[in-house]
C-alpha cells in the first residue's frame, strides 16, 4: 500500500513537472527581419528592410525597429523605438512603433511552429499591409542591407 502511494505521488509530480516544462510556451524570440518590395508604380519601388528587436521583460517589450531601403540611388535607413506586450498564453503580439512623434499600433501573432511572427495595423482588414517576420540577427540584417546597396559601376 505503501509503495502504491508513493508511486502515485512520483506520477502525479511528473506529470505536473512534463505540463510546466514541455508544454509552456515559450518566450518569443528577441530579433526579427522582415521585407516588404512595394507594388510596382508606387512612388517606393525599392525592397525594405525591417528587423526588429526587443528584450521581452514578464511580457513587455522593449526594443527598436530599423528600417534600411534604396531611394533615388542612395542607402536610406531610420531607427525607431518600439514597445510592446507579448501574451505567452496565445502568442499575441502589440507593438507600438514611435517614427518622427507619430505612434502606430501593430497586432500580430507568433506561429510557433515555424518561428514566424506577423503583425498588421490594429484595425487593418486586409493581409496586403501584413509584414511576416522570420527570426534572424543583428548580422543577418546586415547583410541583407549590404545586398540592397546598388551596383557600383
Amino acid at each position: 500500500m505503501l509503495i502504491g502511494a508513493v508511486c502515485a505521488v512520483a506520477l502525479v509530480a511528473l506529470l505536473a513537472a512534463l505540463l510546466v516544462f514541455v508544454n509552456r510556451p515559450k518566450d518569443p524570440p528577441s530579433d526579427w527581419i522582415s521585407s516588404f518590395t512595394p507594388p510596382a508604380g508606387t512612388s517606393s519601388a525599392s525592397k525594405i528592410l525591417y528587423y526588429l528587436h526587443w528584450t521581452n521583460e514578464n511580457g513587455e517589450l522593449k526594443g527598436q525597429l530599423q528600417l534600411s531601403a534604396v531611394a533615388n540611388g542612395a542607402p536610406q535607413s531610420l531607427t525607431a523605438p518600439a514597445t510592446g506586450l507579448y501574451n505567452r498564453d496565445n502568442h499575441i503580439i502589440y507593438v507600438v512603433i514611435t517614427i518622427n512623434g507619430q505612434a502606430g499600433t501593430l497586432m500580430g501573432k507568433i506561429n510557433d511552429a515555424n518561428d514566424t511572427l506577423t503583425l498588421n495595423q490594429v484595425g487593418a482588414t486586409s493581409q496586403a499591409s501584413q509584414l511576416v517576420f522570420h527570426t534572424g540577427s543583428a548580422n543577418d540584417y546586415k547583410q541583407a542591407t549590404q545586398k540592397l546597396a546598388p551596383a557600383k559601376k
